[in-house]
């Protein structure tokens, strides 16, 4: 007996292919083409391809289907774990279509989808259950899923009734409890939990005992993967003033390997150093601290690589070369490390810098009869001011005069994360400087601090349980603040639709219970 053969897809993918097949092979026996069209449900699907099933009358039975984790897929692969002889293919075109009608003679589904990926491997992927008599969880993660939980975070408001819907890796809105049930969509219930988006650090230099300045992948992916743990789904490695050629190096680095590691998203680099001040240097060796140089600058451009740099205003050209750096080379200019007055802050805002690094830390504090850079952030509307809220680098207090001050959508949490974050107390790197971390506080020799040791999210349950400052904010700061900055708020940082699934499972106390990324739960606690 034949082995049945049903082809669909999105669209009129089927048919087609149909068409296509009898124009060259003739009128196929038992052969189906289900199309998937543009408001058709899963549930009618899932209809029409059992009726195939059942008009096919066959023991064995391939689905051919055009993309995996696509709806035809989906229904094909649950459908599947009801019938102990079937297999399911995704990337299906006429060749594969035409080798599996002329090939199954004499062949079982397990055989003929062997011949298959043998003869077209780059093309097509077989569906592997783990049980033929459960809907395993993998399947649920490649089809459109509904997710219900006790708060759903969006940018503006909090969702606390309807299901949050993924599809695709996307989101894809709301539906009603009704409308989830209608259309017959696997769904997940956190009753007693939070959802937020996934969280973008804008700037650190490293954890779990590497460093960007390390400059190799197995650094950046131990990083990565640590982030994931701790619900940072998108990160900037972050350079440390040292010899160029190391700072070189660590961005070629970056910028070979970021889309390859298969960890939490590298969005480009920021380059904190070397053109800073001595004077607040914080845990920068001075002896590599340099003036601004246009062909240093230039090289480090040259992997498209670098989205942000680092400016004392008070560096000679400091504003032409900020107007050169962010209308030329289209890199972000941040304001940090410096003893620059308010009015040489000013002159660097007006020509295009567009954030104060680690606000309070490194600068010149405020003063009545001249505010200086502090001043400059805390007054100008239009720069963000990046936070470190670990409760050691500023006060309480300071976190709030600066909140109170800034718009809503102009403040960034950071961590400025270094190589001891995730380890225990003891001795270890910042670029080619050793510090201590005591307690949780990292600090080099002088004794002034080198980095935290925080996360995003403990940043953000700091803000919202101890300074009490509303959540959708606190979230904000941490996700599609530091998007909008970087220009990728389109695809990144916050529940909205058509935007990447990338999300986190928080209990009501902000701690971390599951991390998503693209559609796809990568870290559970």
């Amino acid at each position: 007996m034949l082995i049945g053969i049903i082809v669909t897809g999105h669209g009129n993918f089927a048919s087609g292919l149909a068409s296509s097949i009898e124009v060259i092979a003739g009128k196929q026996d038992k052969f189906e083409a289900i199309d998937f069209p543009i408001g058709s449900t899963n549930t009618e699907l899932a209809k029409q391809l059992q009726e195939a099933v059942d008009r096919l009358n066959c023991s064995d039975i391939i689905f051919c289907t055009d993309i995996a984790g696509g709806t035809p897929f989906n229904q094909s692969v649950i459908l599947s774990t009801h019938l102990p002889n079937s297999k399911v293919i995704s990337g299906t075109n006429v060749p594969v279509l035409l080798e599996a009608l002329f090939s199954r003679a004499n062949q079982t589904a397990l055989s003929l989808s062997e011949i298959l990926v043998d003869s077209h491997q780059s093309r097509i992927q077989v569906f592997q259950s783990r049980s033929q008599n459960k809907k395993i969880e993998e399947v649920f993660l490649m089809t459109k899923i509904a997710i219900k939980a006790q708060k759903i975070f969006t940018a503006d408001f909090i969702e606390s009734n309807n299901y949050l819907i993924v599809e695709d890796n996307k989101f894809a809105g709301f539906l009603s409890k009704e409308d989830v049930k209608k259309e017959n969509i696997p769904v997940k219930e956190y009753n007693d939990a939070f959802i937020i988006p996934g969280l973008i650090d804008t700037h650190i230099h490293g954890a779990v005992g590497h460093d960007t300045m390390d400059s190799t992948p197995e650094a950046l992916k131990s990083i990565g993967d640590y982030l994931l743990t701790q619900g940072t789904t998108t990160w900037m490695p972050t350079t440390v003033t040292a010899p160029l050629e190391d700072i070189y190096k660590a961005i070629a680095n970056v910028a070979e390997c970021k889309d390859t590691l298969n960890s939490a998203r590298i969005l480009g680099m920021f380059i904190e150093g070397p053109y800073i001040t001595s004077k607040h240097k914080g845990a920068h060796p001075e002896e590599h601290i340099r003036p601004l140089n246009k062909e240093e600058i230039e090289k480090m451009s040259e992997y498209n690589t670098v989205k942000s740099i680092i400016i004392a205003p008070e560096k000679e050209d400091a504003p032409k070369f900020t107007k050169w750096i962010t209308q030329d080379l289209k890199i972000k200019v941040s304001l940090g490390h410096s003893s620059a007055n308010y009015e040489e802050a000013c002159a660097c805002f007006d020509m295009g810098a567009d954030a104060g690094v680690h606000t309070y830390c490194a600068m010149e504090q405020l003063h009545h009869r001249n505010p200086n850079l502090l001043g400059a952030i805390m007054t100008r509307n239009d720069v963000y001011a990046e936070l470190i809220a670990d409760g050691i680098h500023v006060s309480l207090p300071a976190m709030k005069i600066l909140l109170q001050n800034k718009p809503k959508d102009k403040a960034l949490l950071v961590s400025d994360a270094i190589q001891g974050t995730g380890l225990k107390d003891g001795r270890y790197m910042l670029g080619t400087l050793p510090f201590n971390v005591k307690d949780g506080i990292a600090r080099i020799d002088s004794g002034n601090l080198a980095g935290s040791t925080t996360t995003l999210l403990k940043e953000v349950r700091r803000l919202v349980l101890e300074l009490h400052e509303n959540p959708i904010h606190a979230v904000n700061m941490a996700s599609l603040n530091p998007a909008k900055r970087f220009g990728v708020d389109d695809e990144l940082g916050s529940i909205a639709i058509g935007k990447k699934a990338d999300f986190l499972i928080i209990t009501p106390d902000y701690e971390l219970k599951e991390t998503w990324l693209d559609g796809k739960c990568v870290f559970k606690a």
